[in-house]
């Protein structure tokens, strides 16, 4: 039988180091695609999960089971994450453009279409790509966990320490920031 991440989490403040191999083989993959998501790249994700499973191992003590771990995992990610992306080194794009286009503009979504509107559409989100760049960091990880995660509002409140009107409002922004770039960047001629 397998044993829960709490019963995990009670054994390695206990001081099983074993249990907390356990909960890294566990959740290494979830850490490293919640990163790279973030900041989009794959040497910075690597190593965001490494600095996230030292902060988690070092602060475990402090996890009261209020919340599931795996809230509480994602919140230290994503504090590591946000805590580096101010850094000159955290530049590359940080989300997968063909799902965040089609989750700003759900009419993008793949159909049975001819060749040419795929060519279209494809270099539409070329260029949305560029423009998901120039989202303020908080707004990113808004919209990664929400969109890609899956995580509700009340998560999110938990994850990012932040009320959910700010996690609301944090979404509606970022949609709309990203909807008047890419409308300015049609009149202007793309």
């Amino acid at each position: 039988m397998e044993i829960s991440d709490e019963g995990l989490v009670e054994r390695v403040k206990r001081g099983d180091a074993r249990a907390f191999e356990i909960l890294i083989d566990r959740h290494k993959r979830m850490v490293f695609n919640v990163a790279y998501r973030i900041l989009g790249n794959r040497d910075d994700a690597e190593d965001a999960a490494q600095e996230s499973f030292v902060r988690c191992y070092k602060s475990i003590s402090s996890f009261r089971g209020g919340s599931k771990f795996t809230t509480w995992l994602y919140s230290i990610v994503s504090n590591v994450c946000l805590s580096e992306v101010g850094k000159s080194r955290w530049r590359q794009e940080f989300v997968e453009l063909n799902q965040q286009a089609e989750a700003v503009f759900p009419e993008l979504s793949e159909g049975t279409e001819p060749p040419e509107d795929i060519a279209i559409r494809e270099d539409f989100r070329e260029k949305v790509r560029e423009l998901v760049r120039s989202l303020p960091p908080q707004y990113r990880a808004v919209i990664t966990l929400y969109h890609f995660k899956g995580f509700t509002y009340k998560e999110l409140s938990e994850i990012l320490d932040l009320p959910v009107g700010t996690i609301k409002t944090h979404l509606y922004r970022a949609r709309e920031l990203l909807r008047k770039a890419v409308l300015e960047r049609f009149e202007g001629g793309i």
